[in-house]
């Protein structure tokens, strides 16, 4: 399994609506829709920090999926964040799960 995980800075506060463009266009119309894809999980830091993890299969999968999100993410996010997002990936060593 193979993990991505994405730390996005923001200068205001995402919106409600901006979350719900973010969860249609790119999860459920890119990531759900890309083989090899496990799950994806957004995390709330603060109100301008926000980090996402996703899953996936192998890191062919992952590559395809981030190249396919990135202009729904610049289109929904671009004028929102500080900066790029901070990305780093890697082949998952361990998991547990209830």
């Amino acid at each position: 399994m193979f993990a991505v995980t994405t730390r996005y800075r923001f200068r205001i506060p995402p919106t409600e609506e901006t979350l719900y463009r973010v969860q249609t266009d790119v999860l459920e119309g890119v990531f759900r829709q890309t083989p090899g894809f496990r799950a994806y999980y957004g995390v709330q830091v603060t109100d301008r920090e926000a980090l996402a993890i996703s899953l996936w299969d192998n890191q062919g999968a992952a590559d395809d999926a981030l190249r396919r999100a990135a202009p729904h993410v610049q289109r929904i996010l671009g004028g929102e964040m500080s900066g790029n997002p901070e990305r780093t990936m890697g082949e998952v060593v361990m998991e547990l799960t209830a």
